[in-house]
C-alpha cells in the first residue's frame, strides 16, 4: 500500500496581518478569537467546546463558528446548541459566522482552532490552519494528532475532557508549545509534489507529466 498526503496550493498563503484579517470579516480586534470550523454535526463536537469555552472565565475570548448544517438534512443538533448558547449568560462571547469562502482570511484573523472531531483521518482543516498560521488545539488521536506530532504548529487534547481541551487552549494562548516546521510542512504537502507522486506511485508512470 502506498500512501500519498493530501496536496495544498502553497502559494495561496496569505501575508495579510491579523488585524486587517478582522477588519475585513468586522471580527473584534480586541478579543482572543477561537475558531471551530465545519459542518454543524454531532461528529464535529461542538457543543463539547462550546461547554467547555462556557467555563472558561476570561472576558476577553470569543468563540466562533465557521461553518453550518449539513445541507437538506434536519439541524436538530445545530437549533437545539444555538437555543443553548441563546440563553447562556455568555451568548455574547459566540459568534455564528456561517459558511466563509475566504478561509486563509479566517485563519488569520484568528488566536487559534479547535479541531475536535474523533479519530478524523485527514484533517484538511488543520493542514490549512497550519499553513496559514494559525495554531491547532486538536483531540489527541486521529489525523489533527499524526500532523501535529510531525510539524507541531498546536497542542492536542485529552478526547471529551473539558480540563484537558481548556489546558490546551492556554498553552497555546501562552505560546507554550513547538513552533510550526513550515519548511517541511511545504516540503510535504506541496500540492505539485503530491501531483508527482500520484502520476508515478499510482498511476505506473516513469516521470511525472504534471509540472
Amino acid at each position: 500500500m502506498k500512501e500519498i498526503p493530501s496536496g495544498l496550493v502553497l502559494h495561496l498563503n496569505t501575508t495579510i496581518t491579523k488585524e486587517e484579517a478582522r477588519n475585513q470579516l468586522q471580527w473584534p480586534i480586541d478579543k482572543k478569537l477561537f475558531l471551530l470550523v465545519g459542518r454543524i454535526d454531532p461528529k464535529k463536537q461542538q457543543a463539547f467546546v462550546w461547554e467547555s469555552f462556557a467555563q472558561r472565565t476570561n472576558t476577553d475570548e470569543q468563540l466562533i463558528f465557521v461553518g453550518e448544517s449539513t445541507p437538506d438534512e434536519p439541524s436538530v443538533y445545530y437549533m437545539v446548541l444555538q437555543e443553548e448558547i441563546k440563553n447562556h449568560p455568555k451568548s455574547n462571547a459566540v459568534l455564528w459566522a456561517g459558511f466563509q469562502h475566504n478561509m486563509a482570511l479566517v485563519y488569520r484573523a484568528a488566536d487559534l482552532v479547535v479541531m475536535a472531531s474523533n479519530f478524523e483521518t485527514v484533517g484538511m482543516a488543520t493542514l490549512e490552519a497550519l499553513w496559514n498560521g494559525c495554531p491547532v488545539v486538536g483531540v489527541n488521536n486521529g489525523g489533527t494528532k499524526a500532523i501535529i506530532d510531525a510539524y507541531n504548529g498546536g497542542v492536542c487534547y485529552d478526547p471529551l475532557q473539558s480540563d484537558s481541551l481548556n489546558f490546551a487552549i492556554d498553552k497555546v494562548l501562552e505560546k507554550d508549545y513547538p513552533a510550526f516546521n513550515k519548511a517541511l510542512f511545504e516540503q510535504h504537502f506541496d500540492f505539485n509534489r503530491v501531483c508527482a507522486l500520484v502520476e508515478t506511485e499510482v498511476l505506473g508512470l516513469n516521470a511525472p507529466i504534471f509540472q
